[in-house]
C-alpha cells in the first residue's frame, strides 16, 4: 500500500512539474495523511504481534520524527540478534519507496 501511494505521488508530481504547475495542496495533505495512517497501522500491528509496550512519546517519534523513530522502535522491539536484520529491512524498503516515487514521476514526464 505504502509503495502504491508513493508511485502514485511520483506519478502526480512528475505530470504536475511536466506542465510547470505547482502540486495542489488537498494532494500533498491527502498523501502526508494516508502515509501517516499506513505507518501507524503497521507500528500498532508490528507492535502488537511482538508484545512491545507503546507509549506515547514513541507513537509521537514515529510519525513527527520519523527518521530516528521508527529505527529506534525496531532496535527496541527486535530481540538480539535481529536488530540489525530490521535496521537493513528498513533501508531497502526506504529505497524501494523512494525508487518507486521516481520511477513514477519518469512515467509521468514519458507519458505526457
Amino acid at each position: 500500500m505504502m509503495l502504491s501511494l508513493s508511485w502514485l505521488d511520483g506519478l502526480i508530481t512528475g505530470s504536475m512539474e511536466k506542465q510547470h504547475l505547482l502540486l495542489p495542496a488537498w494532494w500533498e495533505l491527502t498523501a502526508t495523511i494516508t502515509l501517516m495512517v499506513l505507518i501507524l497501522s503497521w507500528y500498532h500491528k508490528d507492535s502488537n504481534t511482538r508484545q512491545f509496550r507503546r507509549t506515547p512519546w514513541l507513537t509521537m517519534a514515529i510519525l513527527g520524527v520519523a527518521i530516528f523513530g521508527i529505527p529506534y522502535y525496531l532496535i527496541r522491539s527486535r530481540p538480539a540478534g535481529k536488530k540489525w536484520r530490521a535496521l537493513g529491512g528498513l533501508t531497502v524498503f526506504t529505497g524501494l519507496f523512494f525508487s518507486v516515487s521516481f520511477i513514477g514521476e519518469a512515467m509521468a514526464r514519458w507519458l505526457l
